[in-house]
């Protein structure tokens, strides 16, 4: 989850010292936020399609760099 502070905090000056705040400093928060704040659903959703969501968590962390 650092990287997606780091981001916040380049993007808006604000470093989010809590997974609430993290979650909160987005408009629409990447699906690895969403994952880590839901456990439920990343069980779910991991079991039911493990490619394609390992797949759009890579997109997602490499379109960061």
């Amino acid at each position: 989850m650092f990287a997606f502070r780091l981001e916040r905090y380049l993007s808006t000056k604000q470093y989010p010292l809590t997974y609430t705040d993290l979650f909160n400093a987005y408009d629409t928060p990447p699906m690895s936020v969403l994952y880590f704040a839901n456990k439920e659903k990343w069980d779910t959703d991991i079991q039911n399609n493990c490619g394609k969501i390992l797949h759009s968590l890579h997109e997602e962390v490499s379109n960061m760099m």
